[in-house]
């Protein structure tokens, strides 16, 4: 129940949150594009909107498009392996324990370069969790053998949020193939 302060202004982010414990096994697990295997940490629903903790699994190759968020900032620890993230102009290869923090309105792309294990921060909850669990498979349910979203979900899902989804998904198979979408995006981005 939200109740309004003196202002009149909504003050449930103030009021004090309830903890939250769960062990790893009580997670909801999603299955997403490529290999991705994720794991929805914490939430909207617990945090009261402020951050979402996504535990994410993937494949040597598993990458995500040139996109842009444009309600949330998001960052990756990488826990596990190695993985080559693209933020306007940069290039960036992270190892374990390192991290990249991705503002909103910044085009970027990540492309995991071995197995890998990585947390995914999203602030404020919400458009990211969101992406996952329309376009994705919940894995409480059997996964059907080979699937895998179709492009035309992952847009729907994405402009829901508001994060434009490119209306071609390919995940790179080259360095150039990447970069030069994000210079792209940068390049229009500054326009």
């Amino acid at each position: 129940m939200n109740t309004p302060n003196a202002a009149g202004g909504d003050r449930s982010r103030n009021v004090s949150r309830q903890p939250y414990i769960r062990q790893a096994g009580q997670h909801q697990r999603i299955a997403y594009t490529g290999g991705h295997e994720l794991a929805v940490i914490l939430d909207a629903a617990v945090t009261a909107g402020q951050l979402s903790v996504i535990d994410v699994h993937a494949r040597h190759g598993d990458a995500s498009p040139v996109h842009v968020h444009s309600r949330d900032d998001e960052a990756f620890l990488l826990l596990d392996g190695a993985m080559t993230v693209w933020a306007g102009d940069q290039r960036s290869q992270l190892q374990p324990g390192g991290i990249a923090f991705l503002p909103r309105e910044l085009p970027h792309a990540v492309r995991f370069d071995m197995a890998s294990r990585a947390l995914v921060l999203s602030t404020p909850a919400g458009p990211q969790e969101s992406v996952f669990r329309t376009a994705g498979w919940d894995l409480s349910q059997p996964r059907p053998q080979g699937w895998q979203p179709a492009p035309e979900v992952l847009r729907r899902a994405a402009g829901q949020t508001a994060s434009p989804w490119p209306a071609h998904h390919t995940p790179w198979t080259s360095d150039q193939r990447a970069e030069e979408p994000i210079r792209r995006a940068a390049r229009q981005q500054a326009d």
